[in-house]
């Protein structure tokens, strides 16, 4: 393997009839145009943005979790998670029914294990 520009690594390795190509580090093909090379810089943005706002909603969630398996009022934890996933789903990282199903489920295993408790 040599190091080539932006990052990009040539492979000798045989892939579908060719002998060499370039790779990213991330083992994608380098793109051959400048507007493939922008959209390349686009979607890593855009993967970032989306993975730390899902990061987020599983924070949350996790925390909800917790909270419920410690049996205790896990009424606050519920209601920032239905503002995560809120946020996610009007960002468009999360489809709006997605997140209002995820929230719906949250707040049945919430009430469930409020049930038992009681």
């Amino acid at each position: 393997m040599t190091e080539c520009k932006a990052g990009f690594v040539l492979a000798d390795v045989e892939r579908s009839g060719y002998k060499t190509f370039l790779e990213d580090d991330r083992g994608r093909t380098m793109p051959h145009t400048k507007s493939a090379a922008k959209n390349l810089r686009k979607s890593d943005r855009k993967r970032a943005y989306n993975r730390s706002v899902k990061r987020d909603v599983k924070i949350q969630v996790k925390n909800l979790e917790v909270a419920i398996a410690a049996k205790a009022d896990g009424t606050a934890e519920l209601t920032k998670a239905y503002s995560q996933l809120a946020k996610a789903a009007c960002k468009g990282v999360l489809h709006a029914k997605t997140a209002s199903r995820r929230q719906s489920r949250l707040a049945k295993r919430l009430n469930k294990a409020k049930a038992a408790v009681a």
